[in-house]
């Protein structure tokens, strides 16, 4: 019999429930696990009224295999009750560690902490904890071949500075510590995770082997990053030369853009570009290739608000070797632009002349599919499923023109808004040229 280890998921509050939990798949059947069984039992009972199965749900979430799943069953119905229910688990005595950085997690996703009823003081005490977690025994905790992605205190550190893993927007000043840089860089060199026995549905490769790559591990540049923390540039770039997972290598170079003193930061953009490859065919080599880390560079530079960062953003350097389908110009579009949100400089009309002047970029935003390539089928990725995205970003690229005053551009923005097939680009392209010409003239 054919069987293998996969997930329920039930997904994210507002559709139908926001949980991940384990389950079995036999010859294809889902069969849901009993902890699941258990909460989903409180939760659909007819008998109970809201206020019993809160009180069920929060019996249940002070057991280890029912935790989390009741903890987010009952976020919907009473988000508040839930936060003070998982901050208490926090704050118990008897809580391990791994429910400590569970809890954590719990409460600092999801923008959680904006949210009313949120605990106060909450972030401050789990900063707390995490500094001191990682102190005593982190590095030996992590820097050990672990099956899967489990928690760790370095991990959680690691996500919640780099925003992964759910994380995003926590305050990070009450988790800067400087005595946590040596445990760090000396974790930098943590083995690749393993697989496990349960992979979820996608065997990739046997229990035990390694999987060339620890997602935690990869974030601990970023983490280094905004620690500020001089200490870390030598290491920094030795992951840049020469280590094997290329996402580390990755952050590594935004690290250093952020880290590195101005002669260091000249010095590797230099080694960057002498260390571009490229085939017979033109593409990027990506065994030999660093020139593509030039864009994690450049955004290091922006966090830190040099503007000379704008420079990288540039579609040659790309994390593809090609990119003529809708869906990759699209995501490379995107990412730029959130990038580029907030920033003011001049450097801007460089980045999007060079853009408009993009056969590929233009002709997404004209929704021409004789310009990019679409993929074809009942689901595939065509002009009619991405044209709210793209119109989103055209929007996004508007405001941007618009604050930064960059009226030289009005022009191939009306050419865009006059030629474009979409209703919402060609209205939104009018009015950013006519605000363009407005200010020319007054100027």
């Amino acid at each position: 019999m054919y069987r293998k280890r996969g997930f329920v998921a039930i997904v994210a509050a507002g559709m139908i429930a926001g949980i991940l939990t384990s389950a079995d798949v036999v010859l294809g059947v889902p069969t849901v696990s009993p902890a699941y069984q258990k909460v989903i039992a409180v939760v659909k009972s007819t008998e109970l009224s809201k206020d019993q199965k809160i009180a069920r749900l929060e019996e249940l979430a002070g057991a280890k295999d029912t935790q989390m799943i009741a903890l987010y069953q009952m976020e919907l119905l009473d988000p508040q009750k839930t936060m003070q229910v998982a901050a208490g688990i926090f704050k118990a005595r008897g809580s391990s560690r791994l429910t400590k950085l569970r809890m954590g997690r719990f409460m600092l996703t999801r923008e959680r902490p904006g949210k009313k009823g949120f605990p106060r003081d909450f972030i401050k005490e789990f900063a707390s904890y995490l500094v001191g977690a990682v102190l005593d025994g982190g590095q030996e905790e992590f820097c050990r071949k672990l099956p899967g992605h489990p928690m760790t205190a370095v991990g959680e550190y690691a996500y919640l500075a780099s925003y992964f893993q759910g994380y995003k927007g926590v305050d990070f000043a009450p988790f800067k510590d400087a005595r946590l840089v040596p445990i760090l860089i000396s974790c930098l060199d943590a083995p690749d995770n393993t697989y496990s026995a349960a992979q979820h549905g996608c065997v990739r490769g046997k229990e035990g082997e390694s999987t060339g790559r620890n997602t935690a591990r990869q974030q601990i540049p970023v983490a280094l990053g905004r620690l500020g923390d001089g200490r870390a540039v030598k290491p920094l770039r030795r992951v840049l030369s020469d280590h094997h997972d290329w996402h580390e290598r990755n952050n590594a170079a935004y690290a250093l853009a952020m880290l590195a003193p101005a002669g260091v930061r000249a010095k590797l953009v230099g080694e960057m570009r002498s260390r571009k490859v490229t085939g017979a065919n033109g593409r990027f080599d990506g065994a030999k290739d660093r020139y593509r880390h030039l864009y994690a560079f450049g955004r290091g530079l922006l966090a830190r608000g040099d503007d000379a960062g704008v420079e990288f953003m540039a579609f040659e350097y790309s994390i593809y070797d090609s990119y003529d389908g809708l869906s990759e110009v699209a995501y490379m579009l995107s990412e730029r632009l959130k990038v580029l949100k907030g920033v003011k400089s001049s450097k801007l009309e460089g980045f999007f002349n060079q853009a408009f002047d993009n056969e590929r970029v233009t002709g997404m935003l004209l929704m021409d599919k004789t310009k990019v390539k679409v993929d074809r089928g009942p689901n595939a990725y065509d002009f009619t499923r991405a044209a709210p995205r793209i119109e989103g970003m055209f929007d996004t690229v508007c405001r941007i023109i618009e604050a930064n005053g960059l009226t030289s551009l009005g022009t191939k923005v009306r050419k865009i808004a006059r030629r474009s097939a979409s209703k919402v680009i060609r209205r939104r392209g009018e009015q950013c040229a006519a605000k363009l010409q407005a200010r020319s003239a007054g100027e």
